[in-house]
């Protein structure tokens, strides 16, 4: 009896130690991670935008016609996204409240949105475009945004951080 009693005590060590190591923190951190939210208060960290190589039909992605990086992001140029329906809702403020826009993406598949411009004035949405989230951490996301405003394609990566 001793011994069955020491069989299971050890069994159950041993499962215990395997469920608590499988448990454990997951590397999200580090680039790979797939499974962090996207909802949440975030920050603008770089901005990327490039020309549109109308011959080819896709981003001119040798240069980049403009790039800001902002070095205050943890205070300014928040993004404060939250879960709506099939998709999320992004209020971006200039992080003192003196300007502030809606962008409403929509699940098309996998990580690919399409991206809407919802009018202050009445709350009336137009489709600008297609956001991809490229990468997403607990700490830090990718996007890669592509608009086309009346025949004026553009692209920009915009990485932002918690």
């Amino acid at each position: 009896m001793k011994t069955l009693r020491f069989i299971g005590v050890a069994l159950f060590t041993v499962l215990m130690s395997v469920g608590f190591s499988s448990c454990s923190k997951s590397d999200d951190d580090n680039g790979g991670g797939s499974s962090a939210s996207i909802e949440g208060i975030w920050y603008a960290k770089s901005e990327y935008d490039y020309n549109w190589d109308y011959t080819n039909d896709k981003p001119d992605m040798s240069k980049a016609k403009r790039t800001h990086t902002y070095n205050d992001y943890d205070q300014r140029y928040t993004h404060t996204i939250t879960k709506n329906g099939n998709g999320y809702t992004d209020k971006y403020t200039d992080g003192d409240d003196d300007w502030y826009g809606i962008y409403e993406f929509n699940l098309i598949s996998g990580n690919e949105y399409d991206l809407y411009d919802v009018h202050k004035s009445d709350n009336r949405k137009e489709k600008v475009g297609t956001l991809v989230v490229k990468s997403v951490t607990e700490k830090q996301m990718v996007w890669e945004v592509t608009t086309n405003r009346d025949g004026d394609k553009g692209f920009c990566v915009l990485t932002l951080m918690r």
